[in-house]
């Protein structure tokens, strides 16, 4: 069995490939296939990909007749894959040389069938680091660490294969946004032993052009893959944590992209109002005691229906992160 099985969805993305596709390739650690799933592109992105396959037999591609969309794509490579181990990339990013050799170490020492490690956000003249694994106490993620913590990017994690399987989970295609959190936090979740490692191994690059730098004007998705996630925990026993999630998915992003999306006031401050019928007393919520502080301010000024205030803060925060 092959150690490990990279995972690349791909639309229309000829200006990067070669980037992400030299990255994969140069790894260090050698034991490893990588599963190309073109979506229906209209550019060179499939033309490239097959010149690559000619000199590398570890290149599987996929093609897709129209576009089906991220999910579907990623679902393809997980049931097609070979590795013992997945790791998925988008195909504008791409991981450092020796990524593999560093999940790969943490599997033998730890046994581990999860690991999540940190990234950069990276920009045509500079990286940002960003600490995925802070905010857990130990190497081993706890149960309530999983629900509370764990982010939902497929991207700096090395997932088994056999989490999927067994769990029978897939990313949800009914949705294009906010499709990773019925799935990661879950994964996460139902793993014998989740583990988090301090090295940085992945570059998300900033391009504007991308699904998730998009203007939306419905909201529906983040409720939806809420309520997914929701569903397959054992909610009863985690209230506290289910909450604190609910606080950065329903309140703090949701609201954000609404701003940033330039809804009108009246929708904006219903939502707020619905929020608090669900969680009365969200700001007494535990967690928030670790939370962001400049989150925090923003989480206080929509309590109060602050919108002039939270719209600055929106427009402030889109020229920081694109």
């Amino acid at each position: 069995m092959t150690r490990f099985s990279f995972i690349v969805p791909v639309y229309n993305a000829e200006k990067y490939l070669n980037r992400c596709m030299d990255a994969i390739l140069n790894q260090s650690f050698k034991d490893f296939e990588v599963i190309m799933i073109d979506d229906g592109s209209i550019d060179n992105s499939v033309n490239i990909i097959k010149e690559y396959q000619e000199k590398n037999e570890n290149i599987v591609l996929y093609e897709n007749k129209e576009n089906k969309g991220v999910s579907y794509s990623r679902n393809i490579g997980i049931q097609n894959a070979q590795g013992e181990y997945l790791v998925f990339c988008d195909a504008d990013d791409w991981y450092a040389k020796d990524t593999l050799k560093i999940f790969n170490k943490s599997i033998m020492e730890y046994n581990s069938d999860f690991i999540v490690a940190n990234y950069y956000i990276a920009y045509e003249d500079k990286k940002i680091e960003v600490n995925n694994t802070k905010m857990f106490v130990q190497t081993e993620i706890t149960k309530k660490e999983c629900i509370t913590y764990m982010p939902t990017t497929s991207s700096a994690k090395a997932i088994k294969r056999e989490l999927f399987l067994q769990n029978k989970i897939e990313y949800p295609t009914h949705v294009k946004q906010c499709e990773e959190l019925p799935v990661i936090p879950v994964l996460a979740y139902k793993s014998q032993k989740p583990i988090c490692i301090p090295n940085f191994v992945y570059y998300y690059y900033q391009n504007k052009n991308s699904a998730s730098n998009k203007k939306v004007n419905d909201y529906s998705f983040f409720d939806i893959t809420f309520h997914a996630w929701k569903q397959k925990l054992d909610d009863k026993d985690y209230q506290v944590e289910i909450e604190f999630r609910a606080i950065e998915q329903l309140f703090y992003s949701k609201l954000l992209v609404m701003l940033k999306s330039k809804a009108n006031r009246k929708e904006i401050v219903q939502e707020i109002e619905n929020f608090k019928a669900e969680y009365p007393n969200f700001l007494k919520n535990e967690y928030l005691k670790k939370y962001n502080k400049v989150k925090i301010i923003f989480i206080k000024i929509l309590n109060y229906k602050m919108i002039f205030l939270a719209k600055i803060f929106a427009r402030i925060h889109e020229k920081l992160t694109g």
